[in-house]
């Protein structure tokens, strides 16, 4: 396992996230690092008993609303605002869960639960954005959010035109 050799840490930096994950055998949960350059660290990660109540809330949401408001028989897409995620930290797990190397994340992980469920099989795809501000162009408002998006293009209901609406 690599040593952390440093006084300064920038919780961001992938390599130490992979390294505390690996000391404290859990993924993506809050880290305390405490300890003295030479002397040694102690490291404690806050992981609950209980489950990812708000991931498991905005999928629960997020199911029953592709059942609901879509037909089941026509092609079906779900756009989810994520408010407390800015464009920079949406981009950041996007980048994460396309590294070869890393675990998929959460969210990654709970998209392609959705997306296999059988009683949602007219779902092609979820799209995740962030907060972003309002820009008043020319034509039309735009924003300097950032999306993440996810498609079940093997799907017999999928078309192209879907994902270049997302490109």
């Amino acid at each position: 396992m690599p040593a952390i050799h440093t006084a300064q840490l920038d919780e961001r930096d992938p390599a130490l996230r992979q390294v505390l994950e690996a000391v404290t055998q859990t993924t993506n949960v809050p880290t305390l690092v405490i300890g003295k350059r030479g002397r040694g660290a102690l490291v404690v990660a806050f992981q609950s008993a209980r489950r990812d109540t708000f991931l498991n809330e905005v999928f629960d949401t997020v199911a029953d609303a592709a059942k609901r408001q879509l037909s089941g028989k026509r092609t079906g897409l779900v756009v989810v605002g994520l408010e407390a995620i800015d464009a920079a930290e949406l981009k950041s797990l996007a980048e994460h869960d396309h590294a070869a190397s890393n675990n998929p994340s959460a969210l990654r992980l709970s998209v392609s639960r959705l997306l296999n469920r059988a009683d949602l099989s007219h779902l092609v795809g979820a799209s995740f954005g962030s907060k972003g501000n309002l820009i008043d162009g020319d034509q039309a408002l735009t924003t300097d959010g950032s999306s993440y998006n996810f498609f079940k293009e093997e799907s017999p209901f999928w078309h192209p035109a879907i994902g270049n609406a997302f490109s």
